[in-house]
């Protein structure tokens, strides 16, 4: 059967007049030639039709066929073969049921069940299947004009805690389709923007997609608990530290009550600013070594996120080893009083050395997490830059301050193997009792969640006297900025360690940056995000596939704690569905909508249509081709009998 995609084209047919109107309308100009005298010429009589007669037919007819090819391309003609089915009439729908965990918000599965049965009762006369969106599109019903079944699994569904799948589900849903005359997809989903981002172009254009919103009773508010990290602090006591994340555009507050064996439950009242992290810390006795906590909020329109099941186990602290030319040198003063100090947010605790640049050996240095080089780079000898790539390759973090020269502490890097960035100069501010200071931080760098309100805290406020004028390489992270955006700290990853070098030193000839409130958090902050923490312990979303060494899986497929061998393991809900962002209807339709790709392996379909666009730009060009052919033969004939005629 022919069709064309666009249709409306076919007008231009209209147009194939002109050419012969034009032919009609042609004259050939009469040549007046001057005769002496007339006596000798015979009078002709022309025909009065002759006058009517169409100038060179050939050239004509390839000009329409030209014309024509052109506009047949335009619309776009296609070729379905009609294939003979069972019942012309059948029309068939598929209702994909959204079960992922955002499916959990307010009432949203109790709307989309309500939703697929208002559908289902219009689709009277109509066979129905229904499947559920678990990820692999295994729940399913055939289709059917009784809905029972269909109604039945959506009415039995519950939501998940996995991260939303959908396109096993949808190709399923189309499978089911097969090959009836009127086919009907329809998604009912909350389309929650990490679910339906993905570009996946499986629904053919034979298929009417449907998209089915559910919609919140009252604006949504989420609060979720992301993580919680334990620590030993000595006497037998366990410190946990709770960490939650505000996904709404408004302040919370919430209650968190966390619960440890043998312990009375705590409590502690939170208050987060829109879209920021919040840290609170509880102290417990301890009675095991591995005991199985619980941490919860009050329950909010997503309660998945509102509760975490985590291990109560006392990790040792991070030690961390400060190396600078001297014992009395000011920076090493601050920063050991950074690491000592007790703060009670604070993600880890240290153990923290001092050494000289002739004390570095391979012993010491394999065995620390952090290793800070107060403006001694230089100093180094070069059996002992080896090792710190060692010391770097097993995860460990190198914090880097300049000397005098900063470039020549670049070059002693780059000598060693991390062409970090180039210094080109000191920067100091231009007039005499000025200051330089830092910009506010970028959104994705890892300080920006505890200085996010940049006029509340004083580490953009600090004068900074003078500092080294960097140029970092692409392959570096700017952490810290001037108000110039020149880089005040970049990080350098190398495999499983990092760098950071700062632009200025840790003493008050280069800023008061050690006397601020920020110092502390600061550098705490940048140990949390850069040091590989809690050996022995790994958290995976719901879903995550583990086996043990037997080859037999870890049930995940909801929050939970395991054991493996000596290895704690969290199962936490996966926090992209804790996010209250949906996608339009639009863009999620042009997602999934199928482009120029065949979809033969989805639907089944034999009948697929043909396209001859491709045979129609042909034929245009080969017919325009044979125009200009036969018009320089009718010229060159027509100036060659003109010739005869002058002779």
């Amino acid at each position: 059967m022919l069709s064309f995609q666009n249709p409306s084209a076919l007008w231009l047919l209209t147009t194939l007049a002109v050419p012969v109107i034009l032919h009609l309308l042609h004259r050939q100009k009469l040549q007046t030639i001057v005769f002496p005298t007339t006596r000798f010429l015979r009078l002709a009589q022309i025909p009065r039709d002759g006058r009517q007669k169409l100038n060179n037919i050939l050239l004509l007819i390839l000009r329409m066929a030209t014309m024509t090819a052109v506009i047949l391309l335009i619309a776009k003609p296609i070729y379905t073969k009609r294939i003979k089915l069972l019942d012309e009439d059948d029309k068939t729908a598929v209702i994909v049921l959204d079960t992922s965990a955002s499916m959990a918000t307010q009432d949203y599965l109790v709307q989309a069940k309500n939703n697929a049965k208002d559908t289902a009762k219009s689709l009277k006369n109509w066979k129905l299947a229904a499947v559920i969106a678990d990820n692999a599109g295994n729940l399913f019903t055939t289709p059917s004009t009784n809905h029972d079944e269909a109604l039945k699994l959506i009415n039995d569904a519950k939501y998940s805690y996995l991260h939303g799948k959908h396109r096993k589900p949808i190709e399923k849903a189309l499978a089911l389709l097969g090959n009836a005359s009127t086919k009907s997809l329809i998604l009912i989903s909350d389309f929650q923007y990490g679910d339906w981002a993905e570009k996946l172009e499986i629904v053919p254009d034979n298929v009417k997609l449907e998209l089915k919103p559910t919609t919140p009773k009252q604006p949504r508010n989420n609060v979720a608990i992301t993580q919680v990290d334990s620590r030993e602090l000595g006497n037998q006591k366990i410190q946990s530290i709770v960490t939650l994340r505000n996904f709404t555009p408004t302040t919370q507050s919430r209650t968190v009550t966390v619960t440890t064996p043998g312990n009375t439950p705590q409590q502690a009242k939170v208050t987060l600013n829109p879209h920021a992290l919040a840290r609170t810390a509880f102290v417990f006795d301890k009675h095991s070594n591995d005991g199985e906590a619980k941490a919860t909020i009050d329950q909010d329109d997503y309660p998945i996120d509102d509760q975490i099941h985590f291990w109560t186990i006392g990790f040792p602290p991070l030690k961390a080893l400060i190396v600078a030319e001297n014992e009395n040198d000011e920076q090493l003063i601050y920063l050991e009083k950074a690491f000592n100090a007790t703060a009670e947010q604070a993600q880890a605790a240290f153990d923290t050395k001092i050494a000289s640049v002739d004390t570095l050996d391979d012993d010491i240095i394999q065995t620390q997490n952090i290793i800070a080089i107060l403006s001694c780079a230089t100093e180094l000898d070069n059996t002992t830059w080896p090792k710190l790539k060692a010391f770097l390759e097993n995860g460990g973090l190198l914090i880097v301050t300049p000397g005098d020269s900063p470039a020549t502490d670049l070059a002693t890097l780059k000598n060693a193997g991390w062409d970090i960035a180039q210094a080109n100069a000191i920067a100091k501010p231009i007039a005499k009792n000025a200051s330089l200071g830092i910009a506010p931080l970028d959104q994705n760098s890892p300080l920006a969640q505890i200085f996010k309100d940049h006029e509340k805290h004083d580490l953009f406020t600090f004068p900074i006297r003078k500092h080294a004028r960097l140029k970092n390489h692409t392959n570096t992270t700017t952490l810290l900025k001037s108000l110039d955006n020149l880089p005040l700290a970049i990080q350098y990853r190398h495999k499983q360690g990092n760098i950071v070098f700062f632009a200025f030193a840790f003493d008050r000839s280069w800023s008061d940056f050690p006397l601020t409130n920020s110092f502390l958090p600061l550098i705490r902050e940048l140990v949390a995000a850069l040091v590989p923490q809690n050996q022995g312990k790994k958290r995976f979303p719901c879903g995550q596939v583990i086996q043990d060494k037997n080859g037999n899986l870890i049930d995940t497929t909801k929050p939970s704690l395991a054991k493996l061998d000596d290895l704690y393991i969290e199962i936490t809900p996966d926090y992209t569905e804790s996010s209250i962002d949906t996608i339009n209807l639009d863009d999620a339709r042009k997602l999934l909508i199928a482009g120029d790709q065949s979809v033969a392996s989805i639907d089944d379909d034999p009948a697929q249509p043909k396209q001859f666009h491709k045979l129609c730009a042909f034929l245009a060009i080969a017919f325009f081709a044979a125009e200009l052919i036969v018009s320089a033969y009718s010229d060159k004939a027509r100036r060659r009998q003109k010739i005869t005629k002058t002779t």
